[in-house]
């Protein structure tokens, strides 16, 4: 009878998480995993990090004025529908991976593009969007503020117009072929992509969002929004838009010796992501340091491993059963290292029969952390930049069924109807006794091995998250290592007798865009990354850090935020005192006299170049200097 009860319960537990088992994850009472509130203590600080500055202003204004994480997500993912229309949208979908307060255990959205109800795929592009459902449910769940105090800064960029950053141009001239120019007058004034500087307004969305503002999502899924839809994508019927659910799956959760991941759940890549750091591990990726070609060959094999394991196992749990544990459990790590050829490139790799196209760069990536200690991790997408092209009142309708159903009858990610495809995003939370990092990133079937690699040199390699993020990246496909501009020749020459072809990419956002807050309990900080090969930014209440612009010196910083020039240098570990645009540097506290230590070969008229300050007033703030020669390595010297 014990037996039957037991099969019972287990049962209705696969019917409740889908296909998904998961017989070995260890309840929040026995896990000795912290909470992210646990880690905030009683700092009240919060952050956002995101890739365009409105949609971090937007969300930092949500909780300055009392909102939570889950409000400034919905009010950063609008934003972003707007000020970057072309990764993001009403037509798209996504999946956020939230962590309650005072928990350590976490929760997934699913509310990705799911396939229609027609049992053939054909020639269909695009399929049911999940985005507009998505927000309202985690404002239904978690939402402290109003809706519609939520969507209205979406609304007035969209109808008061926003300034054109490079990169929306740039991927409006990338698209010109597959968009209806005639018909966007707004993106392209004279059928020519609207230029960076210029102003964009979207009166058409701005309209479409006060519906949906004034509505809900009745609004999208029933209302004269869904009858415009279905007459732009005939192959999706009323049914299909009304019956779409949003799913609630649980995470990929994997431990680290001293990490434990959270990741995204089937169909997306959480699984490939915790079994590439675990592979890291594994083998001994921390004996690489120094070894720029070990690691990339190591890394490139260890992508190449994973891949294929997701191509032969996961799919829509709801159409395919999925023991997430034992593939991300030591066994199975074990069989997948077998497969790992440790100097030479392996030229095995599985056909996903997916029709996805390599140039794919665009999703958008964001995190948030309240001073709560909620925090959340999420990636919104239309698939392909602009998803389909198709456009109807004011966005842009994805193409998720055209690129990521594979066309293979044995595949777990074939289509069927209401499926959801395979997608490369990869929104993850790692967390230990002191730290807690949200990261995730853009770059289409790039984007679990960008994160590996930036991982794994920032928790083995020992390199800070900034130089991790800065690392010059790579990725493998077949016999070929795809490499950004920039990478080490002597590398490439490794790679070479390694048997790999080598060939550049000169599109910086091909390997992504870092998008991370980092809560540091040990620093009482919340420190961000954003990477720019995107142009992302963050912010954070009582941020304690700098963004370099042009022409700054570490001098004028340390003046700005008058403190010394060695406690800057010390704090952020700089091995010199070149600064560039862009580069974080963690700020010390204030009201510390400005020194500078002298280092081996340094001369009075040296450190003044280095500084950028005349050497008569280094002269004036030094008195004990009799002759300007007459300095040794270690001594302090006062800087005006």
């Amino acid at each position: 009878m014990l037996k039957k009860l037991i099969s019972l319960c287990l049962f209705l537990n696969l019917i409740i998480t889908g296909g998904v088992v998961h017989a070995n994850s260890v309840s929040s009472e026995q896990d000795s995993t912290p909470s992210v509130t646990d880690l905030i203590g009683s700092q009240e600080s919060y952050g956002v990090s995101a890739s365009h500055p409105r949609a971090v202003e937007v969300g930092m204004k949500v909780l300055e004025n009392g909102g939570n994480a889950a409000d400034a997500a919905i009010a950063v993912s609008y934003t972003l529908s707007v000020v970057e229309p072309f990764a993001s949208g009403i037509g798209g979908g996504g999946q956020m991976l939230l962590i309650p307060p005072k928990t350590n255990k976490p929760v997934v959205y699913d509310y990705r593009v799911q396939a229609t109800s027609d049992k053939k795929r054909g020639s269909k592009k695009s399929g049911v969007p999940g985005f507009v459902k998505g927000m309202d449910a985690i404002h239904r769940d978690y939402g402290s503020k109003p809706f519609a105090e939520l969507i209205s800064p979406a609304i007035d960029f969209a109808e008061k117009g926003v300034e054109v950053e490079q990169l929306l141009s740039e991927r409006l001239t990338g698209a010109i072929q597959r968009m209806p120019v005639k018909d966007l007058p707004h993106f392209y004034p004279d059928k020519k992509p609207i230029k960076p500087g210029e102003t964009l307004k979207q009166t058409e969305l701005a309209k479409t969002l006060t519906k949906i503002k004034e509505n809900g999502p009745n609004a999208f899924y029933k209302g004269e929004i869904s009858e415009s839809f279905i007459k732009a994508v005939p192959y999706v019927d009323k049914k299909d838009l009304e019956d779409y659910e949003i799913q609630k799956p649980e995470p990929v959760t994997g431990k680290l010796k001293e990490w434990t991941v959270y990741s995204a759940s089937p169909p997306l890549t959480g699984v490939p992501l915790v079994q590439s750091l675990k592979l890291a591990e594994k083998m001994n990726i921390a004996e690489t340091k120094g070894d720029e070609g070990r690691f990339t060959h190591l890394m490139t094999e260890i992508s190449r491993v994973t891949k294929n394991d997701r191509i032969k196992e996961i799919g829509d749990p709801t159409f395919n059963k999925i023991d997430v544990d034992e593939l991300v459990s030591d066994a199975h790590i074990e069989k997948l290292v077998d497969n790992i050829s440790p100097s030479k490139i392996s030229t095995v790799t599985e056909d996903d029969g997916e029709n996805v196209n390599d140039s794919n760069t665009d999703t958008t990536h964001f995190v948030i952390v309240d001073k709560e200690g909620m925090m959340i991790s999420a990636t919104n997408t239309l698939s392909n930049f602009f998803g389909s092209g198709k456009y109807t009142d004011g966005y842009f309708i994805n193409n998720a069924t055209e690129h990521q159903f594979s066309t293979k009858k044995d595949s777990p990610n074939r289509y069927e109807p209401n499926k959801r495809p395979r997608s490369s995003t990869t929104p993850t939370i790692l967390i230990n006794g002191e730290r807690a990092i949200g990261i995730g990133t853009p770059g289409g079937g790039r984007i679990p091995s960008v994160l590996a690699q930036v991982l794994a040199r920032h928790l083995y390699l020992d390199e800070s998250f900034e130089e991790a993020v800065r690392a010059k990246r790579f990725y493998g496909k077949d016999e070929y290592l795809y490499v950004e501009d920039g990478f080490p020749e002597e590398v490439k020459d490794d790679m070479r007798n390694r048997g790999y072809k080598v060939q550049a990419k000169h599109l910086s956002v091909y390997f992504g865009g870092i998008q991370a807050l980092e809560v540091n309990k040990k620093e009482d900080t919340i420190y961000g990354i954003a990477d720019l090969r995107r142009g992302g930014t963050w912010d954070s209440k009582g941020k304690n850090t700098y963004t370099v612009q042009k022409g700054d010196t570490l001098w004028i910083v340390a003046n700005k935020y008058e403190t010394s020039i060695d406690k800057i240098k010390n704090l952020n570990k700089l091995e010199s005192t070149d600064l560039y645009p862009g580069q974080q540097l963690k700020i010390p506290e204030p009201g510390t006299s400005n020194t500078y230590t002298v280092v081996s070969g340094d001369t009075l008229y040296k450190i003044s170049l280095k500084l950028d300050i005349p050497m008569s007033e280094l002269r004036l703030a030094n008195p004990q200097i009799e002759n300007p020669q007459w300095i040794y390595p270690g001594e302090k010297l006062n800087v005006p």
